[in-house]
């Protein structure tokens, strides 16, 4: 996120404010994919020929619900800041 940081801030003309919001929600988005791919892993071990206990696990259902509701909320206030800026 650091060299993310630094080239945005060299290419960018926005204001410092602008800049750290949108690096706010860039952080939120990673944190989120990065909380996806540590469940998925989890899961990768379970195999095709497991399908029923895949089934039965039901993948963690709070914490799926949790991430996809992240997902949402950051896919959100990514279309509101873009709005933002083309206005």
């Amino acid at each position: 996120m650091v060299s993310v940081r630094v080239t945005i801030k060299e290419s960018s003309e926005l204001d410092e404010p602008t800049l750290e919001h949108i690096l706010d929600l860039g952080q939120g988005c990673l944190d989120c994919l990065h909380d996806l791919e540590a469940l998925i892993r989890k899961y990768e071990s379970v195999g095709s020929r497991a399908r029923r206990a895949w089934d039965r696990m039901g993948w963690e259902k709070e914490k799926i619900a949790d991430i996809r509701q992240r997902v949402i909320s950051n896919t959100s206030l990514l279309s509101s800041f873009n709005i933002s800026l083309t206005r």
